[in-house]
């Protein structure tokens, strides 16, 4: 069921950008991606050309891209669009929607890996819990912008009582300051 969530989730975007539904084609490329295949592989699993595999994938990044207004490649497609989909559905409460699993890391896959191909904005926010509700602390994240971003400051300790919502804050800055980083890993 999660990966028709995700294609029926894909197909809206790229519904919302085109006025057109994925192909069958691009709905094998969308699995594919999913599973950690290379081109060659959706390529022969759908009994179409390597070639046209890759440039129909890059069309499907593009249109993609347009419409979120980020970079979708090959990469990064999996954990854009899980984190896309759970920002999308921030009112169901804590859901914490997981469609991709280790195995489609391409770093885990290819250990010979072009490092130069790596998208230089990596999120990986799968743990980080889901605040669906405002926090009243623009003063903490105010003092939090000023000692990232104007201070420089690589390392901040958030202490505090427990249940006063240190975790709340940080999630918070991180919502509003997302792009700004260039690797985000929640642990």
């Amino acid at each position: 069921m999660a990966i028709n969530a995700f294609l029926q989730f894909v197909d809206n975007l790229v519904f919302a950008q085109t006025n057109e539904h994925l192909s069958d084609v691009q709905k094998n490329i969308v699995e594919g991606l999913l599973n950690g295949d290379s081109y060659k592989k959706i390529a022969d699993n759908s009994s179409y050309d390597e070639g046209y595999i890759g440039d129909l994938s890059r069309k499907l990044y593009k249109i993609l891209s347009n419409h979120l207004g980020e970079e979708i490649n090959k990469s990064n497609f999996c954990w854009s669009i899980e984190r896309i989909a759970n920002n999308k559905f921030v009112n169901l409460g804590n859901n914490n929607i997981s469609y991709c699993d280790n195995k489609s890391s391409n770093f885990s896959k290819n250990k010979q890996h072009n490092y130069s191909n790596i998208n230089k904005i990596f999120h990986d926010l799968r743990l980080a819990p889901v605040c669906n509700f405002d926090i009243e602390r623009v003063r903490e994240l105010e003092l939090l912008y000023i000692q990232i971003f104007k201070e420089n400051k690589s390392l901040i300790s958030v202490l505090g009582a427990s249940g006063i919502g240190k975790t709340t804050l940080v999630k918070k800055f991180v919502d509003l300051h997302l792009q700004e980083f260039e690797v985000i890993i929640w642990g």
